[in-house]
């Protein structure tokens, strides 16, 4: 084993052991011989439930990833391939950029591993917490129902990440820091009251904002942020940024997925690159396609989304084809069905929505997604430019019998 994976490995079980250490109540006799006693109450079970997710997660990447990951490899090989040699449309910074190395393939097996006890050590102390200490009516108590909070949520989301294949060991990392947070905000919760959330205990029960405050740590911190702006007077900031949820089929799970590789809006989505993006959330190709697809429109349309998918308009691939039906034929159902889209979105004209459909037309990314939601690269438009090389190649290279010289010979060379 290198030395930095033996770095990695013991730095996390020293952590793992400081809570174990806490649960052992050592006596010395005249400095002569050490004992130690290890006592269990009724709160013992936590003890337990704190390796649960370190075992499952340790059982899945033995079984599971590596196939997984290995596969996804090759699909993803395949598209930067496609991408970078037979799109009409090309970006000239992406031209032979391939995937590239991956970063933790040497070490992916140690950053899930080190993950995965640095998770189980955060449980651990909040079992022992609870089992060892009186912790009833004192600010213990913040620690001890904020971490079973915290633990719930990691078993909602490890579950659904199991049945998606897609629990990673970023997912496990983040989970082990956010628990780690809720169980410090719930001790500052029981320590200073429910003031700091500007709530009354007459209302919401101590107990139950605590345990809140680890089920949903993030939005306790949201809350936090909230609390501080007022406090400090600080104005909200003029940019809505757009839940990841409005976005079909992208639900609470896979937004977190999401949130571990820097995509935390629609905005951020809408120009995500897909090989990238699949690479390193191992979800499909064309799943990510579609996401983009919507995001890209969500954009443009923002709350208006709900009318345009009533129309049956889900994603910008949707908008640019009716309304290139419509520009060919001015006299049919399309342009009515922009006309409609416009007097239901009320705050956006129509011509505004054909300034948008006809800049989408020309957008790289919108012709990319198109593309990979097809499942073939559409060539057609490459082929005058490959007759002309093939021509121009044999003209000045090659030599013809037949009694004309070479730069009066002509071809035929039609696509079928």
């Amino acid at each position: 084993m290198h030395a930095r994976p033996k770095t990695v490995y013991a730095l996390s079980f020293v952590l793992l052991g400081f809570a174990l250490l806490y649960s052992i109540h050592w006596s010395y006799a005249e400095w002569q011989r050490s004992s130690y006693a290890l006592g269990l109450g009724g709160s013992a079970v936590f003890l337990f439930l704190a390796f649960v997710p370190g075992v499952l997660a340790i059982v899945y990447h033995m079984v599971t990833v590596t196939q997984r990951r290995q596969q996804n490899i090759i699909a993803v090989d395949k598209y930067y391939v496609w991408r970078n040699t037979t799109r009409s449309m090309k970006r000239k910074h992406q031209e032979g950029i391939d995937r590239g190395e991956d970063p933790l393939k040497e070490y992916g097996p140690v950053s899930a591993n080190v993950a995965t006890i640095l998770l189980v050590a955060v449980f651990l102390f909040v079992a022992i917490v609870a089992t060892y200490t009186k912790w009833h009516g004192n600010a213990l108590q913040g620690i001890v129902y904020a971490g079973l909070g915290a633990y719930i949520s990691v078993l909602y989301y490890m579950v659904a990440r199991l049945y998606a294949s897609a629990l990673s060991s970023r997912f496990l990392m983040s989970s082990a820091i956010g628990s780690a947070s809720a169980v410090a905000m719930g001790w500052v919760f029981a320590s200073g009251g429910l003031g700091i959330l500007g709530l009354s205990t007459k209302t919401w029960g101590m107990t139950t904002v605590l345990f809140l405050t680890g089920l949903f740590h993030k939005w306790a911190i949201d809350a936090l942020r909230r609390r501080a702006r007022q406090l400090f007077g600080q104005p909200e900031p003029e940019t809505v940024e757009l839940s990841l949820n409005a976005v079909e089929g992208v639900d609470d799970v896979h937004a977190d997925l999401l949130n571990e590789y820097g995509v935390t809006t629609v905005q951020g989505l809408a120009t995500a690159e897909p090989g990238e993006l699949c690479d390193r959330t191992l979800l499909p190709l064309d799943r990510i396609a579609d996401w983009i697809d919507q995001a890209i429109l969500i954009t443009h349309l923002k709350k208006n989304i709900t009318q345009a998918r009533a129309l049956g308009i889900r994603g910008a691939v949707d908008l640019v084809r009716i309304y290139e039906q419509a520009q060919a034929d001015p006299n049919g159902g399309m342009p009515k069905l922009l006309d409609d889209l416009a007097k239901r979105c009320g705050d956006i004209p129509r011509a505004a929505i054909d300034a948008i459909a006809d800049r989408l037309r020309n957008d790289y990314q919108v012709s990319l997604v198109d593309e990979l939601r097809q499942g073939a690269p559409d060539t057609v438009a490459d082929v005058p430019a490959v007759v002309g090389k093939v021509v121009t190649e044999l003209k000045t290279n090659y030599t013809f019998f037949g009694g004309q010289p070479p730069s009066e010979v002509k071809l035929d060379i039609r696509s079928r």
